[in-house]
C-alpha cells in the first residue's frame, strides 16, 4: 500500500493503489502541462495500468 513513481507508456506515472481495498489512483504526466488521473475501484492493479497505456497521450497534450 502507498505510493510509487513508475513509467507507464514512456510517461512519468504517480500510482497510488491499495490493495486490501482493490482500488486506487495514476497520476501521468502527459506533456509538461497536461496530467491524466485514472481512478479504480474494485479493480485490481494491473487493470489499471493497462488501461492508463491505452491513453493516446498526443491527443491529450493538444488540448486547450
Amino acid at each position: 500500500e502507498g505510493f510509487s513513481f513508475e513509467t507507464i507508456a514512456n510517461k512519468k506515472a504517480l500510482v497510488r493503489y491499495y490493495e486490501n481495498q482493490n482500488k486506487g489512483e495514476i497520476t501521468i504526466l502527459a506533456s509538461g502541462s497536461s496530467i491524466a488521473s485514472i481512478y479504480g475501484k474494485d479493480v485490481s492493479l494491473r487493470e489499471m495500468k493497462n488501461y492508463a497505456r491505452l491513453f493516446k497521450f498526443a491527443e491529450i497534450s493538444k488540448v486547450k
